[in-house]
């Protein structure tokens, strides 16, 4: 015997219309098929019980997401709105920084100046 699930909506997963196969003599499908029945449609209730939290979980998760991108973008976009605001004049100088010397190559004729040796 199959039992074949419908889609109750175009919407609803795949998973839920997984079909039931069984096997048996009549007298073995008398006794055992009101329990597997139940049992397998218990657990096609639990799995779409189950896509639904996740679902709603990932929509909340992704409306947080947007939220928190929103809060971020805006508080960075703030400040220069702020300086863009003050008077040219108003805006302090930054210290020029100076470039460093590029380093020296060393010579075997640079010699450190010898330290006077205190006289006694």
């Amino acid at each position: 015997m199959n039992i074949v699930p419908k889609k109750i909506k175009d919407g609803d997963n795949d998973a839920l219309t997984t079909p039931l196969s069984v096997t048996g003599t009549a007298e073995e499908l008398d006794a055992e098929l009101p329990s597997t029945i139940v049992s397998y449609v218990g657990s096609h209730l639990q799995l779409k019980n189950t896509l639904e939290k996740a679902k709603a979980e990932m929509d909340e998760a992704a409306k947080q997401a947007k939220a928190d991108a929103r809060s971020k973008l805006k508080s960075k976009s703030e400040p220069a709105k702020v300086e863009a605001k003050m008077p040219v004049g108003d805006i302090p100088k930054t210290a020029e920084a100076k470039k460093p010397e590029p380093p020296k190559t060393a010579s075997l004729f640079d010699m450190a100046s010898p330290t006077p040796t205190p006289a006694m």
